[in-house]
């Protein structure tokens, strides 16, 4: 009779290959190859992603053309800390010389929209000639996240900086622009 041994599944299918073979037989499970081929499809895979998310996080909607605001469109603005986006507008447009003039102002948060209450106030300056509007503004609450600035006044032309500020509770967020008249 002949000596039949058995053998498990596994053992059966499993063909022991020398250890100084393993780098000669590429693809075979459990070569040294095949391990550095995982690793470095992995890695490439990995960089790959890391690229595309860098680059798609970087790129702006804006044209090079929009990156200078203009007083005549809406202005998008990121708070000092990243929390809140400020978009805003003047009524009338552009901004008059010498005369009232109103903000239409949306704060929400980057890519969604805000579920919480803010404050808002607005100031506007001259840093050049350090001073301040001859003004007091008055600031409507429309709505959770929209704002109606009244009774801004930019007396003399120059370089005016406008500055937001967004407080929930403890937090304040700042942002700010510098328009020329």
């Amino acid at each position: 009779m002949a000596n039949i041994q058995k053998r498990s599944r596994y053992q059966r299918c499993a063909q022991p290959v020398p250890v100084g073979e393993r780098d000669l037989l590429p693809g075979t499970p459990g070569s040294i190859t095949a391990y550095k081929d995982t690793t470095i499809n992995n890695y490439l895979v990995v960089t790959a992603l890391t690229w595309v998310l860098l680059l798609t996080a970087c790129t702006s909607e804006r044209s090079p053309e929009q990156a200078a605001p203009s007083v005549n469109d809406p202005h998008h603005l990121l708070s000092t800390g990243g929390v809140y986006t400020i978009d805003w507008k003047s009524i009338p447009a552009p901004i008059p010389l010498n005369s009232y003039f109103d903000l239409d102002v949306f704060v929400s948060q980057p890519l969604k929209p805000l579920h919480y209450d803010v404050n808002l106030e607005v100031n506007a300056g001259m840093l050049a000639h350090n001073h301040g509007m001859h003004t007091m503004t008055r600031i409507e609450k429309l709505e959770r996240s929209h704002f109606r600035v009244r009774g801004m006044l930019f007396h003399m032309p120059g370089e005016w900086h406008v500055t937001f500020r967004v407080a929930r509770g403890e937090m304040i967020e700042l942002a700010g622009i510098d328009i020329r008249i």
